[in-house]
């Protein structure tokens, strides 16, 4: 997402999900970009299940629910 704060400036905040690993590497380049001013990478614990369920049309379909911790 990115929003304008000026003329010059702007926010932008990504979500991300994967092996925090790779998203630590990721968000450590983004920082390291020329023009980033500030950086900051907030990483959220979950748990996550992969479940089938029947939806509207009556087949099962495997998706996963996220829980945050």
């Amino acid at each position: 997402m990115r929003v304008a704060l000026d003329h010059d400036t702007c926010m932008e905040v990504s979500v991300l999900r994967g092996p925090t690993k790779r998203v630590e590497e990721f968000a450590a380049n983004v920082i390291a970009e020329r023009g980033v001013l500030h950086g900051r990478l907030a990483v959220i614990p979950v748990a996550i299940k992969t479940g089938r369920h029947a939806d509207g049309t009556g087949s099962a379909h495997p998706h996963e629910h996220i829980r945050v911790w």
